[in-house]
């Protein structure tokens, strides 16, 4: 039974709500019930170490999903293209956070729309970077995911 590319990638969008709300939620509970705690493991190498899970699992959990439904590898043009999906959906997410933060500065924003728009698009080259390095990470990811599963399933079958 083939499922839809749409259910992979409203998968993904789940998975990264889902670890969005998990790490939100480690750091609210930190920082409200262990302050001097959350001082020390929300700044630096703790939270960039906690926070690349959320571009991490996701792709893993796809992955998985993928084998144990259609109990195969995805084929070259299903792994870029739910990869390539995945990258641009994530990196408007981050996009729309950057546009949040600076919006609340004026400053910075109204420096971003000068009168000719060239500063917005040079910001704008640092999320298509970000964009495709996301897609080569979750074409990886997708193949070590189902990849992991096909081993796992072949030493079950042994």
């Amino acid at each position: 039974m083939t499922k839809s590319l749409l259910y992979y990638v409203f998968r993904f969008i789940v998975s990264v709500i889902g670890m969005g709300a998990l790490l939100f939620g480690v750091a609210y509970l930190l920082s409200r019930f262990a302050p001097d705690l959350a001082e020390t493991l929300l700044t630096g190498p703790a939270m960039f170490g906690a926070s690349t899970s959320i571009f991490v699992v996701p792709p893993f959990q796809v992955g998985q999903s993928f084998f144990r439904h259609e109990g195969r590898a995805m084929s070259g043009g299903e792994g870029w293209g739910l990869a390539a999906i995945c990258s641009l959906i994530f990196t408007g997410a981050v996009m729309a956070g950057a546009y949040l933060s600076l919006s609340r500065n004026t400053v910075a924003w109204e420096r971003l729309l000068d009168e000719n728009g060239d500063d917005l698009l040079l910001a704008l080259i640092p999320f298509v970077g970000l964009a495709v390095v996301l897609m080569l990470l979750f074409k990886l990811f997708f193949w070590a995911a189902i990849r992991g599963q096909m081993k796992r399933a072949a030493k079950v079958a042994e």
